[in-house]
């Protein structure tokens, strides 16, 4: 898909056909032995839909070099001579992130989308993959993990009902966005993150972002009670079978769990209310597929 524009930019020519970002984010089929080496894999997703086109504009998410990249591919024969790298509009990016994708998932607290606008999602993504941080996709981290669809954290996030008192459990921090975003709801949260690696990151993004309210700590969730507890609130950030009663039982009164539960080919997000102590409510929100959280235990089976 195209646009004629007018206009000038950091690039050599100015107008003609202009690339619409959308379109990159859903992938594409690369042509034999495209892309070639000498072309760095930031300008790869911009380039392998537009080979042909007339005049060039690029949308630059990561500042990193794309322009040189560009050049690469221009001396390789692959682009036009004129193109422009225009610098991406992250807030508009933003705005369209909530009213494109999260409020059409039925996300209409406003206190969440205002979250959403306010946190830059895009400083909590690797930065090799910071020009994908609004894509509608589990993202792959490092060691197996991911950070889940923007919709999907939105959606956690209001169906727990956050209030300003609540003391929430995040299981499974990632890269600490899910937590920033609930930090401006709730008196403090709390994440878990079995990866290292991850809680130094996590930390690291808080800490940049300017969230105080937020406490990140290595260990295994399912394994042992966290001594913060009890929680007004819980989000598991990845799928289990079925979800252990010490997770449950580290629920306050009146307190609220979501994780996503089930098997292949079904799974759904459920929530799970504690209305007295060793008591639970269970309702069945909406159908979800999430890959298993580190080292979630199965079902047991029996043989007969």
């Amino acid at each position: 898909m195209s646009v004629s524009v007018s206009g000038s930019g950091s690039g050599s020519g100015g107008g003609g056909e202009v690339v619409i970002l959308e379109r990159f984010y859903r992938g594409s089929s690369h042509p034999a032995g495209f892309p070639p080496k000498a072309c760095g894999n930031d300008a790869v997703i911009y380039l392998s839909l537009f080979l042909s086109a007339r005049d060039l504009r690029l949308y630059n998410h990561t500042g990193l070099g794309l322009w040189d990249n560009c050049k690469n591919f221009q001396t390789l024969g692959l682009i036009p001579a004129r193109f422009e790298v225009i610098k991406m509009d992250w807030e508009n990016a933003r705005y369209l992130l909530v009213e494109q994708q999260i409020r059409p998932w039925d996300v209409l607290d406003q206190k969440v989308l205002n979250r959403v606008l306010a946190v830059k999602r895009e400083d909590f993504v690797p930065l090799d993959k910071k020009e994908l941080a609004f894509v509608d996709i589990e993202l792959p981290l490092a060691n197996g993990a991911q950070m889940l669809a923007p919709k999907m954290e939105a959606k956690l996030l209001q169906d727990i009902d956050p209030q300003v008192s609540d003391k929430v459990l995040v299981v499974g921090a990632g890269t600490g966005y899910l937590m920033a975003l609930a930090a401006g709801l709730v008196a403090h949260v709390y994440g878990v993150e079995i990866d290292a690696a991850l809680v130094e990151t996590a930390r690291a993004n808080l800490a940049a972002a300017g969230i105080k309210n937020a406490t990140v700590s290595q260990g295994d969730a399912l394994a042992a009670a966290q001594k913060q507890g009890p929680f007004n609130a819980i989000i598991v950030t990845g799928s289990l079978a079925e979800v252990p009663a010490s997770l449950k039982d580290q629920l306050a009164v009146g307190g609220r769990l979501i994780a996503v539960v089930g098997e292949l080919p079904i799974m759904s997000a459920t929530l799970f209310t504690c209305v007295d102590q060793g008591s639970f409510a269970e309702n069945k929100l909406f159908e979800y597929n999430l890959p298993r959280l580190k080292n979630a235990v199965e079902k047991t089976t029996f043989a007969f």
